[in-house]
């Protein structure tokens, strides 16, 4: 069958999934029909499709994905799951968010220590009004980020007022049926002068399932706001992972990010960053670990949009076996954006001749009065440091070990407490897996 023919069912499947759904969709229904008629102009993504040119969708867009659905048996057993993850990380008295497939689990959750943050299960705060449905991107490239906003039913609305906030953590469970599609958005209105800390958490819990896992985050930055994400993707393997980040940016306010991607046969991240207004900065690590036929594609665009604004971004791949990663880092300085600051470096290890990256840092300049770089390394380990390590009496699979555990650790080195504990944790058994491929 021919790949447009393909393409067209599957947007026509999307589309009476909507007829279904809608009546029970939340919001306003307008904007998801016009997400719907976004996707089937569009279309869904191809080889021709420049964003995702280097990552093939045939193998899992021939799956039959649904909408998800939860069931009793699913409910009890994650109960184990989310107490041994409140231990781990312990945030016995933090809050702390559960959502499993796309739906709020207040039974799951802790909410008993949000500070002055306001929080609605992100259905109940469209219903509501307390928030909109946005309207979504054009573009065949947008198609996923579309199919959210026809679709999604719920996820979490924060509204984090002026000072400093305690923080939270968000598990965002998926995977508990085959051929599955949970739809999840977070919504984040970071008023003027507040300082938060938010951990994401994406989560497969089950390692049988292929299923898609769609998810959205908007994140708005009044004034002087500061907001620090970390995310990390834990998607069983054969899971197909799409995530989307928007971030605008306002006077003097700064955003840190942290974006770790270690599980999903194919996972995805789009992040773009909108410097709109002066002294806006923006600081981003990305981590990708893939092996066997894992498949991580990383795109990243900032888009300075005023004077005086910083922004620097850096990027670590390691991959092994027929692991494959993509790393796409555009920063567009528009004219009129002097004072602009901004750095992007992409550092990647491949551990076997079969291992690719695609990695394609951009730099695109309407200014004069600027200061950018961009820069990309691809090797292997270096043979000096081996040998150093070696002389120290280290035998060889240690030492590759060591410098690999010191390669990604840069990415999280900022972590503190029981979340450094937690990613590092699943980082090792990563890498450890990874050396053995």
């Amino acid at each position: 069958m021919a790949a447009s023919q393909t393409n067209q069912q599957l947007t026509d499947r999307y589309d009476q999934q909507l007829v279904a759904h809608q009546a029970q969709l939340p919001g306003d229904g307008a904007v998801r029909q016009h997400a719907i008629k976004q996707l089937t102009a569009g279309g869904l993504p191809n080889r021709k499709t420049e964003r995702w040119r280097y990552t093939r969708l045939n193998r899992v867009l021939k799956q039959d994905f649904g909408p998800s659905h939860q069931s009793a048996a699913n409910k009890d057993d994650i109960d184990s799951l989310v107490s041994e993850l409140t231990n781990q990380l312990g945030a016995q008295e933090s809050a702390l968010l559960v959502f499993d497939q796309g739906s709020f689990r207040a039974d799951l959750s802790q909410v008993s220590d949000l500070g002055g943050i306001e929080f609605l299960p992100l259905g109940e705060a469209l219903s509501c009004g307390a928030v909109k449905l946005a309207e979504s991107r054009d573009g065949t490239a947008r198609a996923f980020d579309q199919l959210n906003t026809a679709l999604v039913a719920d996820g979490s609305w924060l509204k984090i007022p002026a000072g400093k906030q305690p923080k939270i953590t968000i598990l965002v469970l998926a995977g508990a049926a085959h051929e599955q599609t949970n739809y999840w958005r977070l919504v984040v209105d970071a008023q003027s002068l507040s300082e938060a800390e938010i951990d994401i958490i994406y989560l497969g819990n089950s390692d049988d399932q292929a299923y898609h896992s769609n998810n959205f985050i908007d994140l708005q930055l009044s004034a002087g706001a500061r907001l620090v994400v970390n995310q990390i993707q834990l998607q069983s393997q054969q899971a197909f992972h799409v995530a989307a980040m928007q971030v605008t940016c306002q006077r003097d306010s700064f955003f840190r990010g942290h974006l770790l991607a270690l599980g999903a046969d194919l996972a995805r991240d789009d992040v773009d960053v909108y410097l709109a207004e002066t002294g806006a900065s923006v600081q981003i690590d990305g981590l990708q670990l893939t092996g066997g036929s894992q498949h991580a594609d990383l795109h990243l665009t900032v888009e300075h949009q005023a004077p005086y604004c910083n922004s620097h971004v850096t990027h670590h791949g390691l991959f092994s076996d027929h692991g494959r990663g993509v790393f796409n880092g555009r920063v567009h300085v528009f004219e009129g954006a002097d004072g602009t600051d901004s750095e992007m470096q992409s550092k990647n290890l491949l551990l076997s001749e079969r291992a690719e990256i695609d990695s394609k840092p951009e730099l695109e300049i309407y200014a004069d009065d600027v200061k950018c770089s961009h820069g990309c390394t691809v090797g292997d380990l270096d043979h000096d440091q081996l040998f150093y390590l070696r002389s120290r009496g280290l035998a060889e699979p240690q030492a590759r070990a060591l410098l690999l555990h010191a390669f990604a650790a840069a990415s999280f080195s900022e972590f503190a407490g029981p979340w450094a504990d937690y990613v590092a944790r699943h980082v090792n058994q990563k890498l450890d897996q990874l050396s053995h491929d």
